[in-house]
């Protein structure tokens, strides 16, 4: 099964699906799976952000964190924690995971690495859709048919909240531009 998904973590991620399914449904699964990929998709976005700014403001600093708060929200964190560590062991990129004071989560890395830790989210998003249809398949269902389970009212609430993180997406970007061309004016 590795060398299906190229490595490990790949696998986990299967796994980490069939149990979500197993225990909560279908659906569950389906909707879970989207999360993981939002989660994926802003932490690439933001460890991007992060190496972009620390060069940008002339920063030396060697390592850079990553929030983890949109996977403590899903089920089964410690499993996505060690999905992370495995794709990311397997780039040989150095990192740990730490809880602050305040309880937060968080992925240092260095911040000559940020690239990689971007490109490793994306995979890390690929494979999410990947593994949702070979735990699907596994299950003798299509997504059409799992998603036809979720009531249309919770769709249209999943629809919203995609709609808004999009737009705060973009927003942010903007914010990010003009930042630059600030600092390079100076």
């Amino acid at each position: 099964m590795p060398s299906d998904f190229g490595d490990e973590s790949g696998e986990r991620l299967v796994d980490w699906l069939e149990y979500i399914g197993q225990s909560a449904g279908d659906s569950v699964m389906c909707s879970t799976a989207d999360k993981l990929k939002s989660a994926f998709h802003r932490a690439r976005a933001d460890s991007t952000v992060m190496g972009v700014m620390n060069e940008s403001e002339g920063l030396n600093a060697t390592w850079a964190k990553l929030n983890m708060r949109d996977f403590e929200a899903l089920p089964e964190y410690d499993t996505l924690k060690e999905i992370i560590g495995k794709r990311l062991d397997a780039d040989a990129i150095e990192h740990d995971f730490y809880r602050d004071e305040g309880g937060r989560d968080w992925l240092l890395f260095k911040t000559e690495d940020a690239a990689e830790v971007s490109e490793a989210f994306r995979d890390l998003e690929e494979r999410t859709e990947k593994a949702l249809d070979e735990s699907l398949r596994r299950r003798g269902k299509t997504r059409e048919q799992a998603r036809d389970e979720i009531p249309l009212e919770e769709r249209a609430k999943s629809a919203r909240e995609a709609s808004k993180a999009l737009d705060a997406e973009k927003a942010r970007e903007k914010g990010l531009d003009i930042d630059r061309f600030e600092m390079r004016s100076k």
